[in-house]
């Protein structure tokens, strides 16, 4: 690899965990800023796909803990739908169809839309039968039971399977670029 191109990567790579800092500190406007410019370099430099999705999962994850549950759904339909479309479903696309439908299932129940979450939680079911993530598992549990699950529980529940990728324990503070000290002044 060229010494310009691994440059260029660790800079995307260095604003995206200073966003994950500012996701860690509530900052999230200020992450998505970071995240956003990360993806758009690493699409730039034709960097290999897992940069965008990384940062891309970074987004959405940032989108739910703001509370704008609609966009997180509107992002997973698109990625579930593209992910139907796909004529072979090997173990590894059936876990990635798992995970979208996983937090789709999430964020039906943040939102009080139980139908939705429990047909979703069924098809992990059915896409994984013998593989289904513990948490889908214990949600469609619950939603079997009627139990009331409070944002509270889901959010307790989410940190107890280590649903988020940013966290404390998975950030690279040694690498943060904030993106206001190299970059002028962009608004999203």
């Amino acid at each position: 690899m060229k010494q310009t191109t691994k440059k260029k990567q660790l800079l995307h790579v260095g604003i995206a965990e200073k966003g994950k800092l500012y996701a860690l500190e509530g900052e999230h406007k200020k992450a998505l800023k970071h995240y956003r410019e990360a993806l758009r370099m690493a699409q730039v430099n034709n960097d290999p796909e897992l940069f965008s999705q990384h940062y891309m999962q970074c987004v959405v994850e940032s989108l739910e803990i703001s509370g704008n549950h609609d966009e997180v759904i509107s992002y997973g339909l698109h990625v579930v739908d593209l992910i139907d479309k796909q004529e072979e479903k090997t173990l590894f696309v059936k876990k990635k169809l798992v995970s979208e439908l996983e937090r789709l299932a999430i964020q039906y129940l943040y939102k009080g839309q139980l139908e939705e979450a429990k047909e979703t939680l069924i098809r992990i079911k059915e896409t994984l039968p013998q593989n289904q993530p513990p948490m889908s598992r214990k949600l469609l549990d619950w939603v079997y039971r009627g139990y009331v699950i409070s944002p509270k529980q889901l959010r307790e529940l989410q940190n107890q399977y280590e649903y988020f990728i940013v966290r404390n324990d998975n950030v690279r503070k040694d690498l943060a670029i904030d993106i206001d000290h190299i970059l002028p002044e962009v608004s999203f």
